[in-house]
Protein backbone atom coordinates (compact mmCIF):
# COMPACT_ATOMS: atom_id res chain seq x y z
CA UNK A 1 0.00 0.00 0.00
CA UNK A 2 0.82 3.43 -0.80
CA UNK A 3 2.36 5.78 2.41
CA UNK A 4 1.74 9.10 2.81
CA UNK A 5 5.37 11.04 3.98
CA UNK A 6 6.74 14.12 4.81
CA UNK A 7 9.54 14.59 2.32
CA UNK A 8 13.12 14.05 3.59
CA UNK A 9 15.33 15.90 0.97
CA UNK A 10 13.50 19.48 1.24
CA UNK A 11 13.06 19.48 5.22
CA UNK A 12 17.60 18.80 5.36
CA UNK A 13 18.15 20.91 2.28
CA UNK A 14 15.91 23.49 4.12
CA UNK A 15 17.42 23.13 7.78
CA UNK A 16 20.72 22.88 5.97
CA UNK A 17 20.28 26.66 4.42
CA UNK A 18 18.75 27.59 8.04
CA UNK A 19 22.43 26.22 10.18
CA UNK A 20 24.59 28.08 7.42
CA UNK A 21 22.85 30.87 7.64
CA UNK A 22 22.79 30.64 11.79
CA UNK A 23 26.65 30.15 11.15
CA UNK A 24 26.99 33.30 9.63
CA UNK A 25 24.48 35.38 12.05
CA UNK A 26 27.26 33.79 14.14
CA UNK A 27 30.42 34.63 12.57
CA UNK A 28 29.34 38.13 12.06
CA UNK A 29 28.43 39.36 15.53
CA UNK A 30 31.16 36.59 17.49
CA UNK A 31 33.39 39.81 17.58
CA UNK A 32 36.51 38.41 16.47
CA UNK A 33 37.21 39.72 12.71
CA UNK A 34 39.03 42.76 14.39
CA UNK A 35 41.99 40.47 12.68
CA UNK A 36 40.72 40.91 9.38
CA UNK A 37 41.40 43.92 7.00
CA UNK A 38 38.05 44.86 5.14
CA UNK A 39 38.61 43.31 2.10
CA UNK A 40 38.79 39.70 3.23
CA UNK A 41 35.90 40.13 5.87
CA UNK A 42 32.87 38.99 3.74
CA UNK A 43 34.63 36.38 2.42
CA UNK A 44 36.10 35.16 5.67
CA UNK A 45 32.61 35.10 7.38
CA UNK A 46 31.20 33.04 4.48
CA UNK A 47 34.27 30.39 4.69
CA UNK A 48 33.90 30.29 8.69
CA UNK A 49 30.23 29.86 8.39
CA UNK A 50 30.92 26.92 5.57
CA UNK A 51 32.70 25.64 8.08
CA UNK A 52 30.73 25.53 11.52
CA UNK A 53 27.80 23.93 8.85
CA UNK A 54 30.14 21.25 9.07
CA UNK A 55 29.90 20.42 12.24
CA UNK A 56 25.53 20.49 12.13
CA UNK A 57 25.62 17.44 9.31
CA UNK A 58 25.29 14.64 11.80
CA UNK A 59 22.33 16.48 13.96
CA UNK A 60 20.82 17.63 11.06
CA UNK A 61 20.72 14.25 9.51
CA UNK A 62 19.09 12.64 12.50
CA UNK A 63 16.46 15.29 13.03
CA UNK A 64 15.27 15.43 9.78
CA UNK A 65 14.90 11.54 8.96
CA UNK A 66 13.55 11.33 12.57
CA UNK A 67 11.04 13.85 11.37
CA UNK A 68 10.27 11.98 7.81
CA UNK A 69 9.88 8.62 9.84
CA UNK A 70 7.52 10.46 12.30
CA UNK A 71 5.15 12.11 10.15
CA UNK A 72 5.00 8.83 7.76
CA UNK A 73 1.97 8.01 7.69
CA UNK A 74 1.46 4.05 6.72
CA UNK A 75 -1.42 2.71 4.48
CA UNK A 76 -1.04 -1.04 5.22
CA UNK A 77 1.69 -3.28 4.03
CA UNK A 78 4.68 -3.89 5.66
CA UNK A 79 6.05 -1.00 7.95
CA UNK A 80 9.76 -1.23 6.39
CA UNK A 81 7.80 -0.33 2.83
CA UNK A 82 6.59 3.31 4.38
CA UNK A 83 10.34 4.10 5.22
CA UNK A 84 12.26 2.20 2.32
CA UNK A 85 11.25 6.15 0.57
CA UNK A 86 13.22 7.40 3.34
CA UNK A 87 15.84 5.27 3.38
CA UNK A 88 16.73 5.90 -0.16
CA UNK A 89 17.52 9.29 -0.39
CA UNK A 90 18.87 9.27 3.27
CA UNK A 91 21.52 6.99 2.23
CA UNK A 92 22.53 9.70 -0.64
CA UNK A 93 22.43 12.43 0.99
CA UNK A 94 25.09 10.54 3.91
CA UNK A 95 27.14 10.01 0.57
CA UNK A 96 27.01 13.41 -0.27
CA UNK A 97 27.60 14.94 3.17
CA UNK A 98 30.09 12.76 3.77
CA UNK A 99 32.08 13.64 0.55
CA UNK A 100 31.79 16.80 1.63
CA UNK A 101 33.32 16.96 5.19
CA UNK A 102 36.39 15.12 4.19
CA UNK A 103 36.99 16.59 0.73
CA UNK A 104 35.55 20.02 0.19
CA UNK A 105 36.39 21.21 4.01
CA UNK A 106 40.18 21.08 4.41
CA UNK A 107 40.43 23.68 1.14
CA UNK A 108 37.99 25.83 2.56
CA UNK A 109 40.34 25.67 5.94
CA UNK A 110 43.16 26.64 3.92
CA UNK A 111 41.39 29.31 2.45
CA UNK A 112 39.96 30.88 5.33
CA UNK A 113 43.77 30.87 6.49
CA UNK A 114 44.77 32.63 3.40
CA UNK A 115 42.41 35.27 4.44
CA UNK A 116 43.72 35.59 8.39
CA UNK A 117 46.96 35.31 7.46
CA UNK A 118 47.59 37.51 3.93
CA UNK A 119 45.26 40.45 6.84
CA UNK A 120 48.26 39.48 9.53
CA UNK A 121 50.85 40.10 6.94
CA UNK A 122 48.87 43.41 5.78
CA UNK A 123 48.38 44.83 9.53
CA UNK A 124 52.35 43.73 10.28
CA UNK A 125 53.47 45.13 7.13
CA UNK A 126 50.81 48.53 8.55
CA UNK A 127 52.45 48.93 11.67
CA UNK A 128 56.11 48.73 10.59
CA UNK A 129 55.25 51.28 8.14
CA UNK A 130 53.85 53.42 10.93
CA UNK A 131 56.66 52.71 13.27
CA UNK A 132 59.51 53.77 10.22
CA UNK A 133 57.44 57.10 9.64
CA UNK A 134 57.86 57.91 13.34
CA UNK A 135 61.13 57.42 13.18
CA UNK A 136 61.37 59.45 10.09
CA UNK A 137 62.71 56.38 8.07
CA UNK A 138 60.92 57.21 5.12
CA UNK A 139 62.74 55.20 2.80
CA UNK A 140 62.18 52.34 5.09
CA UNK A 141 58.32 53.24 5.54
CA UNK A 142 58.05 53.12 1.44
CA UNK A 143 58.87 49.09 1.50
CA UNK A 144 56.47 48.24 4.58
CA UNK A 145 54.03 50.13 2.37
CA UNK A 146 54.91 48.43 -0.81
CA UNK A 147 53.59 45.06 0.34
CA UNK A 148 50.49 46.84 1.61
CA UNK A 149 50.07 48.30 -1.38
CA UNK A 150 50.11 44.62 -2.72
CA UNK A 151 47.37 43.22 -0.61
CA UNK A 152 44.77 45.98 -0.41
CA UNK A 153 46.01 49.63 -1.89
CA UNK A 154 42.37 50.60 -1.78
CA UNK A 155 42.93 50.48 2.28
CA UNK A 156 42.05 54.19 3.52
CA UNK A 157 44.51 53.96 6.65
CA UNK A 158 47.03 53.12 3.95
CA UNK A 159 46.42 55.47 1.31
CA UNK A 160 46.61 58.24 4.44
CA UNK A 161 49.59 57.13 5.54
CA UNK A 162 51.49 56.73 2.03
CA UNK A 163 50.30 60.19 0.99
CA UNK A 164 52.38 61.59 4.32
CA UNK A 165 55.02 59.37 3.34
CA UNK A 166 55.66 60.86 -0.37
CA UNK A 167 55.20 64.37 0.76
CA UNK A 168 57.59 64.06 4.05
CA UNK A 169 60.07 62.35 1.06
CA UNK A 170 60.00 65.13 -1.79
CA UNK A 171 60.26 67.87 1.48
CA UNK A 172 63.03 66.11 2.43
CA UNK A 173 64.66 65.66 -0.76
CA UNK A 174 64.42 69.52 -2.14
CA UNK A 175 65.85 70.34 1.11
CA UNK A 176 69.05 68.11 0.15
CA UNK A 177 68.54 69.30 -3.56
CA UNK A 178 69.04 72.78 -2.14
CA UNK A 179 72.01 71.86 0.07
CA UNK A 180 73.87 69.75 -2.75
CA UNK A 181 73.30 72.30 -5.54
CA UNK A 182 76.65 74.40 -4.88
CA UNK A 183 78.49 71.56 -5.39
CA UNK A 184 76.98 70.10 -8.70
CA UNK A 185 79.46 70.31 -11.31
CA UNK A 186 78.56 72.96 -14.02
CA UNK A 187 76.36 71.47 -17.09
CA UNK A 188 78.96 72.38 -19.14
CA UNK A 189 82.44 71.14 -17.88
CA UNK A 190 81.81 67.62 -19.72
CA UNK A 191 83.73 65.82 -16.51
CA UNK A 192 81.49 64.64 -14.52
CA UNK A 193 82.44 60.87 -14.20
CA UNK A 194 79.14 58.20 -14.37
CA UNK A 195 81.26 55.37 -13.31
CA UNK A 196 79.08 55.45 -9.24
CA UNK A 197 75.28 56.51 -8.23
CA UNK A 198 76.73 60.11 -7.49
CA UNK A 199 77.85 60.35 -10.78
CA UNK A 200 74.51 59.33 -12.62
CA UNK A 201 72.76 61.72 -10.17
CA UNK A 202 74.65 64.95 -11.37
CA UNK A 203 74.67 63.79 -14.83
CA UNK A 204 70.41 63.37 -14.04
CA UNK A 205 70.54 66.61 -12.51
CA UNK A 206 72.65 68.33 -15.61
CA UNK A 207 69.88 66.87 -18.13
CA UNK A 208 67.19 67.69 -16.02
CA UNK A 209 68.79 71.42 -16.54
CA UNK A 210 69.01 71.04 -19.94
CA UNK A 211 65.59 70.00 -20.20
CA UNK A 212 66.23 66.98 -21.65
CA UNK A 213 64.08 65.11 -18.89
CA UNK A 214 63.73 62.02 -21.05
CA UNK A 215 67.71 61.50 -21.12
CA UNK A 216 67.89 62.32 -17.23
CA UNK A 217 65.25 59.61 -16.54
CA UNK A 218 67.94 57.24 -17.84
CA UNK A 219 70.47 58.66 -15.42
CA UNK A 220 68.35 58.79 -12.68
CA UNK A 221 67.32 55.39 -13.03
CA UNK A 222 71.17 54.46 -13.06
CA UNK A 223 71.77 55.60 -10.38
CA UNK A 224 69.17 54.31 -8.09
CA UNK A 225 69.89 50.75 -9.93
CA UNK A 226 73.44 51.35 -7.53
CA UNK A 227 71.90 52.75 -4.52
CA UNK A 228 67.95 52.16 -4.59
CA UNK A 229 67.41 53.07 -0.95
CA UNK A 230 69.15 56.56 -1.43
CA UNK A 231 65.62 58.68 -0.71
CA UNK A 232 67.50 61.92 -2.63
CA UNK A 233 67.76 59.69 -6.07
CA UNK A 234 64.11 58.52 -5.67
CA UNK A 235 62.91 62.05 -4.83
CA UNK A 236 64.72 63.67 -8.08
CA UNK A 237 63.38 60.61 -10.37
CA UNK A 238 59.83 61.75 -8.92
CA UNK A 239 60.60 65.52 -9.63
CA UNK A 240 62.03 64.36 -13.06
CA UNK A 241 58.71 62.13 -13.80
CA UNK A 242 56.39 65.08 -13.00
CA UNK A 243 58.46 67.51 -15.44
CA UNK A 244 57.78 64.97 -18.39
CA UNK A 245 54.29 64.87 -17.53
CA UNK A 246 54.24 68.23 -17.59
CA UNK A 247 55.58 68.43 -20.70
CA UNK A 248 53.71 70.25 -23.87
CA UNK A 249 53.00 68.06 -26.56
CA UNK A 250 56.21 68.27 -28.65
CA UNK A 251 56.07 67.78 -32.49
CA UNK A 252 55.77 64.40 -33.71
CA UNK A 253 59.50 63.99 -34.91
CA UNK A 254 60.55 64.78 -31.16
CA UNK A 255 57.95 62.85 -29.68
CA UNK A 256 59.21 59.46 -32.09
CA UNK A 257 62.94 60.88 -31.43
CA UNK A 258 62.52 60.80 -27.71
CA UNK A 259 60.99 57.38 -27.88
CA UNK A 260 63.26 55.72 -29.95
CA UNK A 261 66.01 57.11 -28.05
CA UNK A 262 64.20 55.74 -24.85
CA UNK A 263 63.86 52.10 -26.54
CA UNK A 264 67.36 52.01 -27.57
CA UNK A 265 68.58 52.81 -23.98
CA UNK A 266 66.26 50.11 -22.69
CA UNK A 267 67.62 47.55 -25.59
CA UNK A 268 71.50 48.09 -24.61
CA UNK A 269 70.51 48.01 -20.96
CA UNK A 270 68.54 44.45 -21.25
CA UNK A 271 72.01 43.36 -23.54
CA UNK A 272 74.45 44.76 -20.83
CA UNK A 273 72.59 42.10 -18.60
CA UNK A 274 70.69 44.31 -16.24
CA UNK A 275 67.20 43.64 -16.62
CA UNK A 276 65.99 45.78 -14.00
CA UNK A 277 66.97 49.04 -15.62
CA UNK A 278 65.35 47.75 -19.30
CA UNK A 279 61.81 46.60 -17.61
CA UNK A 280 61.94 50.01 -15.68
CA UNK A 281 62.09 51.94 -19.08
CA UNK A 282 59.59 49.71 -20.97
CA UNK A 283 57.35 49.75 -18.55
CA UNK A 284 57.71 53.66 -18.30
CA UNK A 285 56.99 53.93 -22.26
CA UNK A 286 54.45 51.39 -21.49
CA UNK A 287 52.27 53.87 -20.19
CA UNK A 288 53.03 56.38 -23.09
CA UNK A 289 52.87 54.16 -26.08
CA UNK A 290 51.07 51.13 -24.97
CA UNK A 291 50.74 49.76 -28.63
CA UNK A 292 54.09 49.91 -29.85
CA UNK A 293 55.40 46.55 -31.15
CA UNK A 294 58.64 47.48 -30.06
CA UNK A 295 58.20 48.67 -26.11
CA UNK A 296 55.55 44.95 -25.83
CA UNK A 297 58.15 42.96 -27.26
CA UNK A 298 60.99 44.18 -25.05
CA UNK A 299 58.16 44.71 -21.93
CA UNK A 300 58.15 41.02 -22.14
CA UNK A 301 61.87 39.76 -22.62
CA UNK A 302 63.03 41.64 -19.97
CA UNK A 303 60.17 40.94 -17.52
CA UNK A 304 61.16 37.46 -18.22
CA UNK A 305 64.81 37.73 -18.15
CA UNK A 306 64.19 40.17 -14.34
CA UNK A 307 62.02 36.83 -13.20
CA UNK A 308 65.21 34.89 -13.54
CA UNK A 309 67.12 36.77 -10.68
CA UNK A 310 64.61 38.12 -8.46
CA UNK A 311 61.63 37.11 -6.57
CA UNK A 312 58.39 39.54 -7.09
CA UNK A 313 56.47 41.28 -3.96
CA UNK A 314 53.52 40.30 -5.42
CA UNK A 315 54.47 36.31 -5.71
CA UNK A 316 55.09 36.47 -2.77
CA UNK A 317 52.66 38.06 -0.74
CA UNK A 318 49.80 36.28 -2.74
CA UNK A 319 51.64 32.85 -1.89
CA UNK A 320 52.43 33.61 1.59
CA UNK A 321 48.86 34.69 2.12
CA UNK A 322 48.08 30.89 2.54
CA UNK A 323 50.92 30.16 4.86
CA UNK A 324 49.78 28.90 8.48
CA UNK A 325 51.41 31.13 11.04
CA UNK A 326 54.71 29.17 12.61
CA UNK A 327 58.55 29.17 11.85
CA UNK A 328 59.83 26.78 9.65
CA UNK A 329 63.21 24.87 10.53
CA UNK A 330 65.02 22.34 8.69
CA UNK A 331 68.78 21.15 9.26
CA UNK A 332 70.39 18.87 7.71
CA UNK A 333 73.71 17.72 8.66
CA UNK A 334 76.39 15.62 5.87
CA UNK A 335 80.02 15.03 5.44
CA UNK A 336 80.54 16.74 8.77
CA UNK A 337 78.59 19.96 7.00
CA UNK A 338 75.73 21.28 9.06
CA UNK A 339 73.10 23.22 7.32
CA UNK A 340 70.44 25.13 9.03
CA UNK A 341 67.09 26.76 6.91
CA UNK A 342 64.68 28.68 8.76
CA UNK A 343 61.84 31.11 7.84
CA UNK A 344 59.15 32.83 9.76
CA UNK A 345 56.92 31.70 7.66
CA UNK A 346 56.94 29.19 4.25
CA UNK A 347 54.61 28.15 1.99
CA UNK A 348 54.69 25.62 -1.22
CA UNK A 349 53.04 27.58 -4.29
CA UNK A 350 53.11 25.78 -7.70
CA UNK A 351 56.15 25.19 -8.94
CA UNK A 352 58.30 26.32 -5.75
CA UNK A 353 58.12 27.33 -2.18
CA UNK A 354 58.59 30.97 -0.79
CA UNK A 355 60.16 32.24 2.26
CA UNK A 356 59.39 34.95 4.47
CA UNK A 357 62.21 36.48 6.66
CA UNK A 358 64.45 34.08 5.55
CA UNK A 359 67.84 33.05 6.90
CA UNK A 360 70.39 30.17 5.93
CA UNK A 361 73.46 28.92 7.58
CA UNK A 362 75.80 26.73 6.71
CA UNK A 363 78.51 25.46 9.08
CA UNK A 364 81.93 23.66 8.92
CA UNK A 365 83.73 22.40 12.15
CA UNK A 366 81.50 24.83 13.93
CA UNK A 367 82.18 27.71 12.17
CA UNK A 368 79.64 29.71 9.45
CA UNK A 369 81.11 29.25 6.01
CA UNK A 370 77.59 31.01 4.92
CA UNK A 371 75.42 32.85 6.15
CA UNK A 372 72.52 35.16 4.54
CA UNK A 373 69.18 36.22 5.32
CA UNK A 374 66.37 37.55 2.74
CA UNK A 375 62.57 39.50 3.25
CA UNK A 376 61.64 37.40 0.63
CA UNK A 377 63.05 33.95 -0.79
CA UNK A 378 61.98 31.62 -3.92
CA UNK A 379 62.83 27.86 -3.82
CA UNK A 380 62.97 26.77 -6.94
CA UNK A 381 64.93 23.07 -7.84
CA UNK A 382 68.04 23.56 -4.76
CA UNK A 383 69.04 27.37 -5.87
CA UNK A 384 66.61 30.13 -4.17
CA UNK A 385 66.67 33.96 -5.49
CA UNK A 386 66.81 36.08 -2.63
CA UNK A 387 66.59 39.47 -4.06
CA UNK A 388 62.67 41.37 -3.93
CA UNK A 389 61.24 43.76 -6.70
CA UNK A 390 58.16 45.36 -6.54
CA UNK A 391 56.78 44.24 -10.15
CA UNK A 392 54.69 47.60 -10.83
CA UNK A 393 57.46 50.00 -9.10
CA UNK A 394 61.29 48.50 -9.71
CA UNK A 395 62.73 51.06 -8.28
CA UNK A 396 61.53 49.31 -4.99
CA UNK A 397 64.32 46.45 -4.10
CA UNK A 398 64.55 44.00 -0.89
CA UNK A 399 68.32 42.92 -1.03
CA UNK A 400 69.87 39.56 0.46
CA UNK A 401 71.87 40.18 3.76
CA UNK A 402 75.26 38.48 3.54
CA UNK A 403 77.28 38.44 6.75
CA UNK A 404 79.39 35.65 6.10
CA UNK A 405 80.95 34.10 2.79
CA UNK A 406 81.48 35.60 -0.80
CA UNK A 407 78.86 34.05 -3.05
CA UNK A 408 79.26 34.26 -6.80
CA UNK A 409 75.77 35.48 -7.20
CA UNK A 410 74.75 37.68 -4.59
CA UNK A 411 70.91 37.38 -5.41
CA UNK A 412 70.96 33.60 -5.41
CA UNK A 413 71.73 30.78 -3.01
CA UNK A 414 72.35 27.19 -2.80
CA UNK A 415 70.11 24.78 -0.40
CA UNK A 416 70.26 22.05 1.31
CA UNK A 417 66.99 20.69 0.35
CA UNK A 418 64.82 21.11 -2.98
CA UNK A 419 61.54 22.67 -3.14
CA UNK A 420 60.09 19.23 -3.99
CA UNK A 421 61.30 17.90 -0.55
CA UNK A 422 60.71 21.35 1.22
CA UNK A 423 57.11 21.33 -0.62
CA UNK A 424 56.50 17.68 1.42
CA UNK A 425 57.60 18.73 4.92
CA UNK A 426 55.26 21.95 4.42
CA UNK A 427 51.99 19.23 3.53
CA UNK A 428 52.58 16.92 6.05
CA UNK A 429 53.69 20.17 9.15
CA UNK A 430 51.07 22.80 8.35
CA UNK A 431 47.35 22.56 10.28
CA UNK A 432 45.71 18.87 9.81
CA UNK A 433 42.61 19.96 9.61
CA UNK A 434 43.47 21.85 6.22
CA UNK A 435 45.12 19.00 4.80
CA UNK A 436 43.44 16.46 3.06
CA UNK A 437 43.01 13.05 3.54
CA UNK A 438 44.88 11.52 0.98
CA UNK A 439 47.67 13.88 2.04
CA UNK A 440 47.52 12.32 4.92
CA UNK A 441 47.29 8.63 4.37
CA UNK A 442 50.18 9.07 1.56
CA UNK A 443 52.80 11.25 3.59
CA UNK A 444 53.41 9.03 7.06
CA UNK A 445 56.29 7.51 5.73
CA UNK A 446 57.24 10.78 4.53
CA UNK A 447 56.36 12.30 8.17
CA UNK A 448 58.47 9.88 10.22
CA UNK A 449 61.65 10.54 7.43
CA UNK A 450 61.83 14.24 8.56
CA UNK A 451 61.18 13.79 12.21
CA UNK A 452 57.25 14.34 12.92
CA UNK A 453 55.95 12.35 15.43
CA UNK A 454 52.95 10.48 13.31
CA UNK A 455 50.91 9.42 16.01
CA UNK A 456 48.57 12.77 15.65
CA UNK A 457 48.56 12.37 12.14
CA UNK A 458 46.85 8.67 12.43
CA UNK A 459 44.47 9.85 15.10
CA UNK A 460 43.52 12.36 12.25
CA UNK A 461 43.00 9.89 10.06
CA UNK A 462 40.86 7.19 12.81
CA UNK A 463 38.23 10.47 13.23
CA UNK A 464 37.75 11.37 9.96
CA UNK A 465 37.57 8.04 8.33
CA UNK A 466 35.01 7.53 11.25
CA UNK A 467 32.80 10.36 9.61
CA UNK A 468 30.74 8.59 6.94
CA UNK A 469 29.92 5.70 9.98
CA UNK A 470 28.70 8.43 11.99
CA UNK A 471 26.01 9.48 9.25
CA UNK A 472 25.21 6.35 8.65
CA UNK A 473 24.26 5.66 12.13
CA UNK A 474 22.50 8.89 12.73
CA UNK A 475 20.34 8.44 9.59
CA UNK A 476 19.24 4.49 10.75
CA UNK A 477 18.48 5.55 14.67
CA UNK A 478 16.88 8.86 13.36
CA UNK A 479 14.44 6.26 11.10
CA UNK A 480 14.37 4.41 14.39
CA UNK A 481 13.17 6.73 16.76
CA UNK A 482 10.83 8.50 14.24
CA UNK A 483 8.83 5.85 13.85
CA UNK A 484 8.89 4.77 16.89
CA UNK A 485 7.01 7.85 18.39
CA UNK A 486 5.23 7.62 14.91
CA UNK A 487 2.31 10.35 14.93
CA UNK A 488 -1.12 9.72 12.92
CA UNK A 489 -2.32 13.12 12.22
CA UNK A 490 -1.39 14.97 9.46
CA UNK A 491 2.38 17.30 9.59
CA UNK A 492 2.06 20.50 10.72
CA UNK A 493 4.74 22.54 8.82
CA UNK A 494 5.15 24.72 12.12
CA UNK A 495 5.29 21.85 14.62
CA UNK A 496 7.50 20.12 12.39
CA UNK A 497 10.13 23.19 12.41
CA UNK A 498 10.06 23.37 15.73
CA UNK A 499 10.46 19.55 16.14
CA UNK A 500 13.61 19.77 13.91
CA UNK A 501 15.03 22.61 15.70
CA UNK A 502 14.59 20.97 19.02
CA UNK A 503 16.00 17.82 18.00
CA UNK A 504 19.19 19.01 16.06
CA UNK A 505 19.52 20.67 18.92
CA UNK A 506 19.56 17.94 21.74
CA UNK A 507 21.00 16.00 19.16
CA UNK A 508 24.08 18.04 18.70
CA UNK A 509 24.51 17.82 22.39
CA UNK A 510 24.52 13.97 22.15
CA UNK A 511 26.54 13.38 18.58
CA UNK A 512 29.28 16.07 20.48
CA UNK A 513 29.36 13.90 23.80
CA UNK A 514 29.40 10.57 21.43
CA UNK A 515 32.68 12.21 19.74
CA UNK A 516 34.48 13.53 22.92
CA UNK A 517 34.39 9.92 23.94
CA UNK A 518 35.24 8.56 20.28
CA UNK A 519 38.30 11.10 20.64
CA UNK A 520 39.25 9.21 24.47
CA UNK A 521 38.81 6.00 22.63
CA UNK A 522 40.91 6.46 19.52
CA UNK A 523 43.95 8.19 21.97
CA UNK A 524 43.61 4.69 24.07
CA UNK A 525 43.46 2.62 21.05
CA UNK A 526 46.88 4.03 19.66
CA UNK A 527 48.57 3.78 22.78
CA UNK A 528 47.83 0.28 23.45
CA UNK A 529 47.69 -1.09 20.32
CA UNK A 530 50.08 -0.79 17.08
CA UNK A 531 49.12 1.78 14.68
CA UNK A 532 47.85 -0.36 11.95
CA UNK A 533 45.90 -2.67 14.64
CA UNK A 534 44.54 0.72 16.51
CA UNK A 535 43.29 2.07 12.95
CA UNK A 536 41.80 -1.92 12.66
CA UNK A 537 40.04 -2.16 15.46
CA UNK A 538 38.39 1.49 15.41
CA UNK A 539 36.81 1.10 12.11
CA UNK A 540 35.70 -2.57 13.35
CA UNK A 541 33.94 -0.83 16.12
CA UNK A 542 32.40 1.76 13.80
CA UNK A 543 31.14 -1.04 11.37
CA UNK A 544 29.72 -2.73 14.64
CA UNK A 545 28.14 0.04 15.74
CA UNK A 546 26.60 0.70 11.89
CA UNK A 547 25.41 -2.80 12.81
CA UNK A 548 23.87 -2.07 15.82
CA UNK A 549 21.80 1.00 14.43
CA UNK A 550 20.77 -1.10 11.80
CA UNK A 551 19.24 -3.79 14.35
CA UNK A 552 17.91 -1.20 16.27
CA UNK A 553 16.07 0.43 13.27
CA UNK A 554 14.57 -3.05 12.11
CA UNK A 555 13.48 -3.81 15.84
CA UNK A 556 11.85 -0.21 16.02
CA UNK A 557 10.09 -0.50 12.30
CA UNK A 558 8.76 -3.97 13.35
CA UNK A 559 6.81 -3.00 16.43
CA UNK A 560 5.05 -0.08 14.30
CA UNK A 561 1.77 -0.98 13.91
CA UNK A 562 -0.32 0.48 10.89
Amino acid sequence: MAAKRLPLVPIIVGFVLLGYGAALLFAVYEGTPARIIPRFLLSWRMLRAAIMLSSLIIPVLFAAAAASASFTVHEGGKSFDAVRPILAPALMLCVLFSSYRLIAVPPLVRALRTAETTSRHFKEAFRNAEDAFHNRDYPGAQEALAICRRIDSNDRAFSDLNDQVEAEIIKRSASANDARMPDAPPAASGIVPAENAEGWYARAREAEAKGDFHTALFFIDRALTMSPEEPAYRAERKKILDAVAALKPPPEDTVNGAIYARKIRGYQALRAGDPRTAYAIYLELSKTVPNDPDVVHYLKESLAELSKSVVFLDNAIRALGASPSGRFLVVRRESGVEYVLAAKRAVDSWDAVYFEDMELAVFENGQATTRVSSRYARLHGATALLRTVDRDAPDTVFEPRWTAGKPELSFAAEMPIDHETAARILSLRNGMDAVSFSTLWSGLDDVRRYGVDPLPYRKEMANRAVFPFAALMSVLLGVAFGARFRRREAPNALVTAFGMAVMTASAAFVFAGISWLGGGVVENLYDLLPAAGAFSVWIGASAVAVAGSLLAAGRALSHVRP
